[in-house]
């Protein structure tokens, strides 16, 4: 504890303030959802995804196997964008509102609240808009491309688990990689899946065989991307460490078997303070580690929705400017890990009207 205390000692000390600094998991489509331990879990749950509109091969211990999305396009501290846009660290936002996209006026304020706040990336739900109005979905894109702010199509709902769901998910990417195809200008950064087995009402009882169902998902979503260009990013709970599960004749934690099937983990790290204990940085430091170890990435999130109980798991009280400097700590902590991949926020309109 007191090696911890110096550190984020000194890491405070060097804080500074302005867009895109070191600061930005899970995204839950649902407002009020709880942090609440999820029954049969050992530690505390982020919450159940909703969907805004609907309800690679296996590896071995330590063996990373990419989507085939791009390798490094979005490493710390890279432009995105068009060419010109000045380096920033990763800093993203769920937007789970298709009319934020679909209005240009509305767009035009999301893009100018990114300019704002340092946002790089907006994880933006995308089921309707890729079924009933692409052409638009597309010219958001652009707008984003030219504001220097990265767009990932967000899709999530937890009975996506089920082996019998698989192709409403499977469908997306292909509806996904058919606009992409047909695209002349910019393109999404790739695909952000928030299914979240653990949000399952019955997960405690049945934790091996719906993470099984899961891994069997990210492996067929990952194959389908395979040589796309699109990254494969999915949001997972912070606890998801302490869940043990038997996958090809190996018991390891459910952390490590999704990250390795992954290009990117967005972590649920809901907690309302950077340090321990309880805080964001130990609940992430395994993941952290493990993402350098086997060279991939991971972004860290918070949330900042009210009325979510218990109170720890989200900044409405403690207000915008402790998020931000929880988060600016979380960056100068792990910022030097080649596995860090910045910060995040759940969600756009949970920040928007988030108090000093």
């Amino acid at each position: 504890m007191r090696a911890w205390t110096a550190v984020l000692v000194l890491a405070a000390l060097g804080l500074g303030c302005g867009g895109g600094s070191d600061v930005g998991g899970e995204s839950t489509g649902a407002p009020g959802s709880t942090g609440d331990p999820a029954p049969g879990s050992s530690g505390d749950a982020s919450s159940g995804a909703v969907s805004g509109t609907s309800g690679a091969a296996p590896t071995t211990s330590g063996e990373a196997t990419s989507s085939g999305g791009s390798e490094s396009s979005e490493e710390s501290g890279s432009s995105t964008g068009v060419t010109g846009c000045a380096p920033r660290d990763p800093w993203g936002v769920w937007v789970w509102q298709p009319q934020t996209a679909r209005d240009p006026g509305e767009a035009a304020e999301l893009l100018k609240f990114a300019d704002e706040h340092g946002v790089t990336h907006v994880y933006l739900e995308s089921e309707l808009l890729l079924a009933e109005e692409p052409d638009r979905l597309l010219e958001f894109i652009a707008e984003a491309d030219e504001a220097c702010v990265a767009v990932e199509l967000l899709f999530g709902a937890a009975d996506w688990t089920f082996t019998e769901n698989h192709g409403v998910p499977l469908a997306l990417i292909d509806a996904a990689l058919e606009l992409v195809d047909g695209a002349a200008g910019a393109r999404p950064a790739g695909l952000h899946f928030d299914v979240e087995p653990h949000g399952l009402d019955d997960w405690g009882g049945n934790q091996q065989a719906y993470a099984s169902q899961y891994l069997d998902l990210l492996e067929a979503m990952a194959a389908k991307l395979a040589g796309s260009g699109l990254e494969l990013t999915v949001d997972t709970a912070f606890w998801y460490d302490t869940v043990m599960i038997d996958r090809d004749g190996a018991v390891r934690p459910l952390s490590e078997l999704v990250m390795d099937r992954v290009d990117r983990v967005v972590l649920m790290d809901y907690r309302d303070h950077a340090d321990p204990p309880d805080g964001i940085l130990d609940n992430a430091e395994t993941e952290v580690a493990y993402a350098a170890e086997v060279g991939k990435r991971i972004r860290v999130a918070v949330e900042a929705t009210c009325g979510v109980e218990p109170e720890k798991v989200t900044f409405c009280e403690e207000g915008e400017i402790a998020m931000v400097l929880a988060l600016a700590l979380t960056g100068q902590i792990f910022g030097a890990s080649p596995g860090w991949d910045g910060v995040a926020v759940h969600d756009h309109v949970a920040w928007s009207v988030l108090m000093d």
